[in-house]
């Protein structure tokens, strides 16, 4: 009797570690990520579409929207969780929310300042001071979505799935 406790013992334990996640729920968590992180990336681009008008009326209501939607796949993602008890793939996206989350706050909204001064209080300065904000912009997402990419592309690499366009 004690022959078969420890047996079933053992191949219980042995099931339990091989039990892990799959290649599949790899992709559905990395999925996941990444349609919070286009939904977020659309209302980005919609705030980039709104400065191309000049209008401050167009600019206002689409950097509020690029906010909301922020802060909702903030919560998403936060509620998706780590994977395999890694975190650095959720980190990463949502170190990129927050990246934008600041440029919001921050860069655009000088720019969208800027853009509400009459054409005799633009000066060559304050369109300077616009395209150095656009160069800062340009430049931390750049820096900050190549980290994004990289860890997402190593964490389809270690789970065994392609992404798609590669």
């Amino acid at each position: 009797m004690k022959k078969i406790s420890i047996l079933t013992g053992t191949v219980l334990m042995l099931l339990l570690t091989q039990c892990g996640p799959t290649t599949e729920q790899a992709r559905q968590y990395n999925d996941k990520l990444i349609a919070e992180e286009l939904k977020v990336m659309d209302k980005i681009n919609a705030v980039d579409n709104a400065f191309a008008t000049y209008k401050p009326d167009i600019i206002e209501p689409a950097v509020d929207e690029a906010l909301k939607q922020i802060d909702l796949s903030e919560e998403v993602v936060k509620n998706i969780g780590d994977f395999a008890e890694d975190s650095e793939f959720k980190n990463e996206t949502l170190n990129l929310f927050e990246m934008f989350k600041k440029q919001l706050k921050s860069e655009y909204s000088e720019q969208l300042e800027l853009y509400k001064l009459s054409d005799e209080e633009y000066t060559t300065n304050e369109e300077n001071r616009y395209n150095e904000l656009q160069r800062k912009i340009d430049d931390e997402y750049t820096k900050v979505f190549n980290k994004f990419s990289k860890t997402q592309d190593n964490f389809a690499a270690k789970w065994g799935f392609p992404l798609e366009g590669q």
